[in-house]
């Protein structure tokens, strides 16, 4: 196929054209058959039947899965979800709701996750913090990737642990509902496991890897979602710690494309950003254009000794490649990743420049470019939290690559 010539970045680029979710509970719990010490576990309560109605609760289960977690409910009527409320109001008298509740070992106060869709709207998850006496201290809804929806049972993955800390948690489930089936005016609750609690360890975990080969050219993700990337080049560098502590703080994700000859050195903030939930992608070794599978290949290799990480994704530098690049990242066992938003922050245009080019040209799907080495980026890191707070207004949920486009992730214990 005959190259098209392009500019990316203000540089002549040679590109192609786009190409475009055991544990066993019966009051008490046990480790799953053939779990290892460093495997997630699952906490599986199982309730009899106790109380009469539509969601007397049957079958709850909590899982991890990377950094998120998996949660289940089944019950022995029947779900509506349109009338079950991810955020229970206080004091209703007519609530309708199926919750879990977590407290965990030696903090005050509960986090309660509630699954739902009220009137209208997708599926969501409610996240409250309730004090020791169980008001609640604050609520707010996230979005759930729905993995089963029947009459009588509803999986739900939710991202990053719906900001649930490592550590043992007691877990127990509510639900409660009202209507004919109550045998007065008052609402109907049930609880699993009717006593105390089980048992769930949310474990701190990094990520491996990808779970396949990649996928070849990708200046985008799909556009069906709420999901952007941001993306950061050419570090790791003086400036790298501090775009990674404005992510944390936001807890929002990145992927950091890192050069090969930067790796050495820097293996401490290289592990930080993985321990955060965000990816590294191969970004050469020198920043050459049009790199070989050498290039790529040993930086993969550096990156892989210094993190334990082996990248998924390759960025080609300036936005320069061809059939040839693609072909030995693939080789490589990587996708190339390029972009459809670029500040040009690297020509250090002024915070507000960046700004405003980054939120303008951002849409559900973009990748959006940007860099934490290369030379100074203060104006990128003084622009970067305002960002995250437009895209959190416009309902963004920002993601690594690798998520957005859909590529599964291999975790191990950090």
């Amino acid at each position: 196929m005959r190259s098209l010539l392009r500019v990316i970045s203000g540089r002549p680029a040679r590109i192609l054209p786009p190409i475009v979710a055991g544990l066993a509970v019966v009051g008490v719990v046990a480790l799953r058959a053939g779990a290892s010490a460093g495997s997630p576990a699952r906490t599986v309560i199982r309730d009899r039947a106790d109380v009469a109605g539509p969601l007397d609760l049957a079958r709850v289960s909590l899982g991890q899965k990377g950094r998120g977690l998996v949660v289940s409910f089944q019950v022995r009527g029947k779900i509506s979800g349109r009338l079950l409320g991810p955020l229970p109001r206080p004091g209703d008298r007519m609530p309708r709701y199926l919750c879990l509740a977590l407290h965990r070992k030696g903090r005050p106060g509960v986090r309660r996750l509630c699954l739902g869709r009220g009137e209208k709207g997708p599926w969501a998850v409610g996240v409250e913090q309730l004090t020791a006496s169980g008001e609640v201290r604050s609520a707010k809804t996230i979005a759930a990737k729905m993995l089963a929806v029947h009459t009588d049972l509803v999986r739900a993955e939710l991202p990053d642990a719906a900001g649930l800390a490592v550590g043992h948690y007691k877990v127990h489930a509510e639900s409660a509902w009202s209507g004919p089936a109550c045998k007065t005016l008052a609402a109907c609750h049930d609880r699993a496991p009717s006593g105390a609690g089980a048992r769930f360890e949310l474990r701190p975990v990094r990520l491996a890897g990808c779970s396949r080969a990649g996928i070849g050219l990708a200046f985008h993700g799909p556009a069906g979602k709420n999901e952007v990337a941001l993306t950061f080049d050419d570090g790791p560098s003086i400036y790298t710690p501090k775009v990674l502590a404005i992510l944390n703080r936001y807890h929002v994700h990145a992927t950091f494309f890192e050069v090969g000859i930067e790796v050495p050195g820097n293996a401490a903030v290289m592990n930080r950003i993985l321990a955060s939930g965000d990816e590294i992608g191969d970004h050469s070794l020198h920043h050459e254009s049009f790199p070989s599978f050498g290039s790529i290949a040993t930086t993969a290799g550096r990156i892989r000794a210094a993190t334990g990480f082996e990248p998924c994704l390759f960025r080609p530098p300036y936005g320069s490649f061809n059939s040839g690049t693609v072909a030995n990242a693939r080789r490589a066992g990587m996708s190339t990743i390029v972009w459809d938003v670029d500040p040009r922050d690297w020509s250090t245009p002024g915070t507000a420049a960046i700004y405003s080019r980054v939120v303008s040209g951002t849409h559900r799907g973009s990748i959006v470019l940007m860099h934490d080495g290369g030379g100074p980026r203060g104006e990128t890191v003084a622009a970067l939290p305002r960002i995250i707070r437009t895209f959190k207004s416009r309902g963004y949920r920002m993601v690594t690559v690798s998520q957005l486009l859909g590529q599964p992730l291999r975790w191990r214990p950090a």
